[in-house]
């Protein structure tokens, strides 16, 4: 069929550009669990879908990162290259957006900006990866020097009492008792810093679902704990996405931030790396080490986002010369036979039945996808009279237009206008 060809068209073209794209081929190389290697499919899937302007990014995450899960940890940059490009030719396929018409290019789209949110993930971590892993060296080393001076203590106090099974059990109390307040400073520290980064503040917003946030935070951490040069940067990473759970959806930025610093505050002192000695410069170069991650995610989107919005406009414009194209024939029909009308209204039938088709397939997928999100369900909280309803639709409606490329983003904002009225 029509749709089959448009999809092994896409997953060809896509899986072909990706195959041979350095930063998609290591994209992967990091995932050393089935766990690990969804959550990076499923980051990497919904920045995609976000940067592509999809509405339901959420989803093509989703796909991407199943796909990515059936090929298994460890397998060639071809096989995950062919499986995503599938699940990505069928998601698209399913949503009405991919057709004959424009399965080239928007393979080429798709597989460009995978590549790019793949590259500049690997970017983000070079760039910052020398100077956290400085800061974090100079932490460990401290914290090595304590435990040597504590050893030598203990061996000199071994030689000088038989009894010493009582100063032992004080000195493990003690111990217990500096890495509580540790952990403490090291917490308390971080999650001022991070509930005063906007950057921070925001980098949970996009998460309408616990899966979806556990998803976001897993990334976060991972990337935060590879740029700090952590050894086991994946614990990190599994510790934030609990955190960030406990929380829950639509949590405040500074219920995120003390959640998440205290994680990396149990973590850390697991690891043997947080003290009395380094607590506050760690906390700030692990606070500044997380805003720094969340801006760059932010900045990617923003600075992908007009190549997104010009590649569906082109897509649409595709659509529209394909109409064009069916109305001339028909046109040019009409001209060469006297007998036109009966085929002609065959015709107009036909191209109705695909208008509706085409507009009850859309609205159902993009109402799923509007009722599952937090933040399309409280756009209309505020508007307490019909008039305030109207213009929360309208101003919607306008900034959606306008973020489209439509020409006429006012027709589409006195749409919304009346629809949401209906509603009441």
């Amino acid at each position: 069929s029509a749709s089959q060809a448009s999809a092994s068209s896409f997953a060809q073209a896509s899986s072909a550009s990706l195959a041979a794209s350095s930063s998609f081929s290591s994209a992967f190389s990091s995932a050393t669990s089935l766990s690990a290697l969804g959550n990076v499919a499923y980051q990497l899937g919904f920045n995609v879908g976000t940067n592509l302007g999809l509405t339901n990014a959420a989803g093509l995450a989703a796909a991407i990162s199943q796909a990515a899960s059936s090929v298994g940890v460890g397998a060639s940059s071809g096989a995950y290259a062919n499986a995503l490009s599938n699940a990505a030719a069928q998601f698209l396929s399913a949503q009405g957006i991919l057709n004959t018409v424009n399965a080239g290019s928007l393979a080429s789209s798709f597989a460009s900006a995978l590549s790019s949110v793949a590259a500049s993930a690997a970017a983000q971590a070079s760039s910052q990866s020398q100077a956290a892993s400085s800061a974090f060296s100079r932490a460990a080393s401290q914290s090595a020097s304590q435990s040597a001076a504590r050893s030598g203590a203990q061996s000199s106090s071994s030689t000088t009492t038989t009894s010493t099974s009582g100063s032992q059990a004080a000195s493990q109390s003690a111990s217990s008792s500096a890495s509580q307040a540790s952990a403490s400073s090291f917490a308390q520290a971080s999650s001022a810093s991070l509930a005063a980064s906007s950057s921070f503040s925001s980098a949970f917003s996009s998460a309408t679902s616990l899966s979806a946030l556990g998803n976001v935070a897993y990334q976060l951490g991972f990337d935060v704990g590879t740029n700090l040069g952590l050894t086991n940067a994946a614990g990190l990473a599994a510790a934030f996405s609990q955190a960030a759970s406990s929380v829950g959806v639509g949590g405040s930025s500074g219920a995120y931030a003390n959640a998440l610093s205290n994680a990396a505050a149990q973590f850390l002192s697991a690891q043997g790396i947080l003290n009395t000695v380094n607590a506050g410069s760690l906390a700030s170069s692990f606070a500044s080490a997380l805003s720094s991650v969340a801006a760059s995610a932010a900045a990617q989107a923003s600075s992908q986002s007009q190549a997104a919005s010009s590649a569906f406009s082109r897509a649409a414009s595709q659509s529209a010369s394909q109409s064009a194209a069916r109305s001339g024939a028909q046109s040019s029909s009409s001209t060469t036979t006297t007998s036109s009308s009966g085929s002609q209204a065959a015709s107009q039938s036909a191209s109705s039945s695909a208008s509706q088709a085409s507009a009850s397939s859309f609205a159902q997928a993009s109402s799923a996808s509007l009722a599952a999100s937090s933040s399309f369900s409280s756009a209309f909280s505020s508007a307490t009279s019909l008039s305030a309803l109207g213009n929360v639709a309208y101003q919607l409606g306008f900034n959606v237009g306008t973020s489209l490329g439509l020409t006429n983003a006012a027709g589409l904002a006195a749409a919304f206008s009346q629809a949401a009225s209906s509603v009441g």
